[in-house]
């Protein structure tokens, strides 16, 4: 007997691989906390370092909580068997990966918040990571699912701001 080959839904491969998107950022945090510890770089005024860094801070969790309650209600919008193939709702009218931009802008945050240079640039890297393995593979996988509608939703709106 042949075994049966087991397709997995384009669905089951998002969720698999943007799984590993917050597990990039995770490493290149400690990373960037451990390049900290045995050489402290501070590269911004204190003050402006505590305003930028609070900034970030509200606004990653924010922009990420905002994501996640739009995937929610675009979701039950195809489970209603609506018209949900128009994705540009909430946060990703404006980026086509907000909760990707909100785990940068957290990471950064810290890293200016600690007036951390190597925080920071670990942000950055988690960030170019994130973007030319997860988002490449995901975006991929998204017009696998969606087709037309994912191409012109990604003519109008950007991958980034």
């Amino acid at each position: 007997m042949e075994p049966k080959e087991q397709s997995v839904r384009p669905r089951g491969k998002i969720i698999a691989l943007t799984a590993h998107a917050p597990v990039i950022y995770l490493i290149s945090f400690f990373l960037g906390v451990l390049a900290h510890y045995f050489y402290p770089v501070t590269f911004i005024p204190k003050e402006a370092a505590g305003i930028v860094g609070s900034i970030f801070l509200v606004a990653g969790p924010l922009l990420i909580l905002w994501s996640q309650v739009s995937i929610r209600r675009f979701r039950r919008e195809v489970a209603a068997n609506r018209d949900a193939q128009i994705f540009n709702i909430g946060p990703y009218r404006l980026t086509r990966n907000p909760t990707y931009l909100g785990l940068t802008l957290l990471i950064t945050g810290f890293g200016f918040l600690a007036n951390s240079l190597f925080i920071v640039l670990s942000g950055i890297v988690g960030f170019i990571t994130v973007n030319y393995t997860i988002v490449r593979s995901e975006e991929s996988l998204l017009r696998e699912k969606y087709g037309e509608h994912y191409e012109r939703y990604k003519e109008k709106v950007r991958r980034w701001l």
